[in-house]
């Protein structure tokens, strides 16, 4: 009884290592890698048929009806009381307070700086997202206080600063 059970044992050990010894050789690892065109002849190459890289995708069957998730938008975070790509925002500029007490009116979009001259960033008043009186919101594409530079604000609108930059 002995003998016949390991017997029975055996056989399926020796069918494992068989089929063990078979997948070993079936199978290679080259750590070096495939050289050139993987083996393939000049004169029976493989026929690339797809475009290039990811290729043009297919032409909508549909009008979207949203923007894509990931698609393009003027800044890369979120706002929360405006829309820092509303089309009634006039292109962004670059803004520097000088040295000195400069002073912004929400009202008229006025810029005074030390020594009484003004100007008019690029501005507009807009709804705000959220509940709220309309907000002047300045368009900037950079945006710089310099050290002694003060900026104080005015107005009966509160005060939204949009940098691109």
């Amino acid at each position: 009884m002995v003998i016949r059970l390991v017997a029975q044992v055996t056989r399926p050990i020796a069918l494992v290592a068989v089929g063990a010894l078979g997948l070993v050789a079936a199978c290679s690892f080259d750590p070096g890698g495939v050289g050139g065109d993987g083996g393939i002849a000049d004169s029976d190459g493989a026929i690339v048929d797809a475009a290039p890289g990811d290729g043009v995708p297919p032409s909508p069957d549909a009008t979207p009806d949203a923007t894509p998730i990931d698609g393009a938008t003027c800044v890369p975070w979120a706002a929360v009381n405006v829309d820092p790509c509303d089309g009634a925002l006039p292109a962004a500029a670059a803004l520097t307070i000088g040295n000195g007490r400069s002073q912004y009116d929400t009202d008229t979009g006025q810029l005074t700086v030390p020594g009484g001259l003004t100007s008019a960033p690029p501005s507009a008043l807009l709804d705000q997202t959220v509940a709220g009186p309309k907000a002047r919101v300045v368009n900037l594409s950079a945006f710089t206080v310099v050290s002694g530079g003060t900026l104080a604000v005015i107005g009966s609108h509160p005060l939204i600063v949009v940098v691109h930059g």
